[in-house]
């Protein structure tokens, strides 16, 4: 943990997807804190793991101003589309925004947010 002033605080700790896990992490980590930010990048290896991922980010992530980014990156050997994360998205309750694409790399950026 970093403290920057006597208000603002930086961590990282591991986290293990799924809901049971996430309300685990909200307790015991978090002290039932949920988050204003969420950053993920390069995280979708599996279509198993989609579900887990939205009931993470809805358990975490606070309804009201709340921002999930994710950098979504295109791999030859994972059959996952970025229209499967972004269908399941929706279904979870979030609207999201394309803010950065880089073709060439084949990496975008979303943010998403409770509707």
């Amino acid at each position: 943990t970093t403290t920057t002033d006597s208000t603002s605080k930086v961590s990282c700790h591991q986290l293990i997807w799924g809901k049971d896990s996430s309300q685990k992490f909200l307790q015991h980590i978090a002290h039932n804190q949920k988050y204003h930010v969420l950053l993920a990048s390069d995280i979708i290896y599996s279509a198993v793991i989609v579900q887990p991922l939205w009931e993470t980010v809805q358990t975490l992530l606070e309804k009201e101003g709340g921002v999930f980014i994710m950098a979504y990156a295109r791999r030859k050997k994972v059959p996952v589309s970025i229209d499967l994360v972004l269908e399941t998205a929706v279904e979870w309750g979030f609207g999201y925004e394309l803010v950065k694409e880089d073709l060439e790399d084949g990496i975008w950026v979303y943010e998403f947010r409770f509707r």
